[in-house]
Formats: C-alpha cells, sequence, structure tokens
C-alpha cells in the first residue's frame, strides 16, 4: 500500500491556533523592551480575531522601532491570517534577518510556506526552527504534518511523537496520538522523500 488512508484534518494552522499560540510568543519575545506595548495591543486584536487592525497596529509601530523583529513577525502572522502569503513571507524573512536566532519566524514562514505549496521549503524553516530551540513544540507539529503530507510517514510520527513531547497538555493530544498510532503500524514503504533521512536542516532546491 502506497498512502496510509488516514484523515488528519489539518493542513496549516488557522486563525485560531495562531491568535492562541504563537501571537503569545510574540509578547513574550519582547517584553520589557520598547516595541512591547504595540505589540500587546496587537496581540489582543489577534485574539479577538481581528487581523486587519493587528496589521495596522504592528506597521504603524515599525515606524518608531523599523529594527525591532517582533514586529516584523507579527506583521507576517498578521498577514499570514489574512492568506496574503507573499506579503507574509516577506515581512517573516524581514524577522529572521534582523533576528536570526529567535524561532518564532521560522515557525510561521513555516506554516506559510506549507500552505503555499512549497513543502520543502516548510520543512526546511521547521528544521531551522527546532536547531534554534529543540522544545518548539508548533516547529514539530508543523514538520510532522508536512511529512505526513509527502507520504514521509516514519519521519512523520518521529516529529509528532517530538511535538507531545513538548506539548503534552495539548488540545489535539487524543487526535494527535491517534495519527501517531496508524503511523506505528505502518512500515514505510510508501515513503517519498529516498531513504528518509531527516537529519539537519539542508536548503530546498529553489
Amino acid at each position: 500500500m502506497s498512502f496510509l488512508p488516514f484523515s488528519t484534518g489539518w493542513a496549516v494552522p488557522g486563525a485560531a491556533i495562531i491568535a492562541a499560540g504563537l501571537g503569545t510568543v510574540l509578547l513574550y519575545a519582547c517584553a520589557g523592551a520598547p516595541e512591547a506595548g504595540a505589540a500587546r495591543r496587537a496581540e489582543a486584536l489577534l485574539q479577538a480575531g481581528d487581523a486587519e487592525a493587528a496589521l495596522q497596529v504592528y506597521r504603524e509601530a515599525q515606524g518608531r522601532f523599523p529594527d525591532a523583529a517582533v514586529l516584523r513577525h507579527g506583521e507576517g502572522l498578521a498577514l499570514y491570517l489574512l492568506e496574503r502569503d507573499t506579503d507574509a513571507e516577506a515581512a517573516l524573512r524581514r524577522a529572521i534577518d534582523l533576528d536570526p536566532a529567535e524561532p518564532g519566524p521560522h515557525v510561521t514562514l513555516g506554516h506559510v510556506l506549507a500552505r503555499s505549496g512549497r513543502p520543502d521549503e516548510a520543512l526546511f524553516a521547521y528544521r531551522r526552527a527546532v536547531e534554534l530551540k529543540p522544545s518548539e513544540a508548533a516547529a514539530w507539529k508543523g514538520m510532522g504534518y508536512t511529512l505526513y503530507n509527502l507520504r514521509r510517514y516514519g519521519e512523520a510520527r518521529e516529529a509528532l511523537v517530538k511535538y507531545l513531547d513538548f506539548a503534552p497538555s495539548a488540545p489535539d493530544r487524543f487526535a494527535v496520538t491517534q495519527l501517531i498510532t496508524a503511523l506505528s503500524a505502518y512500515d514505510g514503504e510508501g515513503e517519498a522523500g529516498g531513504d528518509g533521512d531527516s537529519g539537519g536542516a539542508s536548503e530546498p532546491d529553489p
């Protein structure tokens, strides 16, 4: 059998997941910094589901703090929620340029690239995030489902196990555990991508 018949119900995170999860990360990332007030206001708007208003706050704040990576990340996050993926990618890459050691923008970039039909680049972004912070649960989850969609089931299982290791109270734990169980019974014959070595991050082909 070349395909594991299991519905994940997941493609890439939507507004509720992003606003409740990564939005909080944005605030923590700049706690105590001059731009923290703007980030806090924008996060509240994301939590309320108003990505358009949050985008305006982020962009206005960039006029005062042009080199604040957290504001560029927030801009990319809001654009992602507005499904403006090209603009989101540009903002997130700028955030990474400003603070390459922060894993959050890499995770959000992975979501953008996965939705844009660029799974190899998405995997590179997720892997870079876990290189920077091995406990970055959102990156392991994104990696796991991207690998699943590529039918690289052994690697997908490993990534999803890591996700639950680092997010033991995740609200989707039951569904993810079911998928891991199904993948455990699969011998990997249908995997795409050669020998299945997930290794370190390597730049995808253009």
